[in-house]
């Protein structure tokens, strides 16, 4: 017998168009410490691999020194501006909510592997009506591991009750 295949996606910048609001949330921590806003342009540079790595990429970019014992309560300001706007401005891309449609229709088991927060992933999935498609949604603090560690995304598999193999 065939084991039922698993599609695994990541979740900011392939399932959903989550720059504007990561941007607003980074533009509110920099404005708190008295820097310039960083813009759209800048943010493929600064996104991938969690918040806390856009914080500090944001400092660098600003060429701010950043103070690691102040990092932590900044992002905690950035994910309660963050959450308090969610879904905010973003959106699935267009052809998204077709395809896994599309998919579940034919079997296969989702996914979400992504290194956000899980506190933001699910009010994020849910507020765009995209959360009953997965089998599993694993975040960047769902295991002792993340991407771009492999061990995320086999872990992530085996949530969803696949088979990597």
């Amino acid at each position: 017998m065939t084991p039922t295949p698993t599609v695994v996606f990541d979740l900011d910048g392939t399932l959903v168009d989550t720059a504007p609001d990561l941007m607003a949330g980074l533009n509110h921590v920099l404005a708190i410490e008295g820097l310039e806003p960083v813009h759209y342009d800048d943010m493929t540079f600064l996104v991938g691999q969690g918040a806390r790595a856009m914080i500090e990429r944001g400092f660098k970019l600003r060429g701010a020194p950043l103070d690691n014992g102040r990092l932590g309560e900044l992002l905690d300001i950035f994910i309660g501006h963050y959450l308090a706007g969610m879904p905010g401005e973003s959106l699935p891309y267009a052809g998204v909510v077709r395809a896994l449609e599309t998919l579940k229709a034919r079997g296969f088991r989702l996914a979400v592997c992504t290194n956000k927060l899980e506190k933001l992933t699910h009010p994020l999935l849910k507020g765009l009506k995209l959360d009953g498609y997965f089998d599993a949604v694993a975040g960047g603090d769902t295991f002792d591991v993340r991407k771009p560690d492999a061990g995320h995304i086999l872990r992530t598999i085996a949530l969803a009750g696949g088979d990597a193999a």
